[in-house]
């Protein structure tokens, strides 16, 4: 069902990207109900995204970061977690320390919008919430060993 929506979402907004990178897109716009041009720019398409494929920053000050795994092994789904791991210790070195070059000097389309959207507003940022994306269901997720080792950071399913 997931892959049908996506091959019809794709042929609508004629855009020939990988599947993989269309379904946070997506999530964006299902669970945040921006339009489809705003999900796309809060979502990354490649490489260089420092463990974050997409993002949403909500008027409560609550920041939403999403990895995604478009895939049916357990195995490489749970590597999302270690990207998850990743984008925190990218975000900690833009949000805390604001004047890190390293940071804010980002090739990622997505990343740079997020810094741009967020650098005036980090202050206000009260809450970040880490989310796996996955087709597979939670229950599989959850009971493996590496998440149960992850659960006291807070992720979500």
């Amino acid at each position: 069902m997931l892959f049908r929506s996506l091959k019809n979402i794709k042929a609508r907004e004629g855009i020939d990207i990988p599947y993989e990178d269309l379904a946070p897109a997506v999530h964006l716009l299902n669970q945040h109900r921006i339009d489809f041009s705003s999900a796309m720019d809060q979502s990354s398409l490649g490489a260089n995204d420092n463990g974050i494929d997409a993002w949403y920053l909500a008027l409560d000050g609550k920041l939403y970061i999403y990895q995604s795994k478009f895939s049916t092994k357990i195995s490489t789904v749970l590597k999302g977690l270690n990207d998850l791991e990743r984008a925190t210790k990218w975000l900690e070195s833009f949000l805390c320390e604001p004047s890190n070059e390293e940071a804010i000097q980002i090739k990622n389309k997505s990343l740079r919008n997020l810094v741009k959207n967020t650098y005036e507003k980090r202050l206000e940022i009260n809450e970040v919430e880490l989310c796996l994306l996955s087709s597979l269901p939670s229950d599989d997720i959850k009971s493996s060993k590496k998440w149960v080792e992850s659960a006291n950071l807070g992720w979500f399913v």
